[in-house]
């Protein structure tokens, strides 16, 4: 097949030890662009990228927020991924199979964070998102004019295999100029009619 160009992938961490900080992302991100595929990917925040400890979910959270806010790999996180329930760790199925012995809303396979850590994350990870959003706006016409300039260079590009992912980022970046404001400067017609 010509494959899911909705795909992505999923950075767990492994027996390498975790992978959800910049410079993982980076080089992830690296290899995908160069092999023409989605360079947005996923993080897990449990698993190997936790050190299969749930209490360390919020760590690794916290690193993908400030991606999220203040790094170049914010733009290419599409998800996170948490092991969350209403209490805190995990419990074991009883022998004897009396399911009156579980506790309610607690994990019986991975421990999980409980639900007011998991509040506190998906909040600081929501704000990391507003602040990409607000890194991505413009704030006046020649911030506008100078983030089209750069975008119009990646869109000059000769289209083939190569050139493909570049030319796909670039016209999500115009469509990401345009939803944080772009429009409302009296320079925008005249500035997109030469392209």
């Amino acid at each position: 097949t010509q494959g899911n160009k909705h795909c992505h992938i999923i950075l767990r961490g492994g027996g390498d030890g975790p992978n959800y900080e910049e410079k993982y992302v980076s080089s992830y991100v690296a290899q995908l662009q160069k092999s023409g595929v989605n360079p947005r990917l996923m993080i897990d925040c449990s698993h190997g990228n936790s050190s299969k400890d749930f209490r360390k979910q919020p760590i690794v959270s916290d690193n993908i927020a400030h991606q999220l806010s203040a790094t170049e790999t914010g733009k290419y996180i599409a998800g996170v991924m948490i092991e969350s329930n209403l209490v805190e760790g995990n419990q074991s199925i009883p022998k004897d199979n009396d399911l009156s012995k579980l506790v309610y809303g607690k994990s019986v396979t991975d421990a999980c964070v409980n639900w007011e850590d998991t509040v506190k994350m998906l909040d600081n990870l929501r704000e990391g998102v507003r602040n990409r959003r607000r890194r991505a706006a413009c704030e006046s016409a020649a911030d506008f004019e100078a983030k089209f300039r750069v975008l119009l260079t990646k869109l000059d590009a000769v289209e083939n295999e190569e050139t493909w992912q570049q030319i796909d980022d670039a016209l999500k970046g115009l469509v990401s100029l345009v939803k944080a404001g772009a429009t409302k400067f009296e320079t925008f017609v005249p500035t997109m009619k030469p392209a």
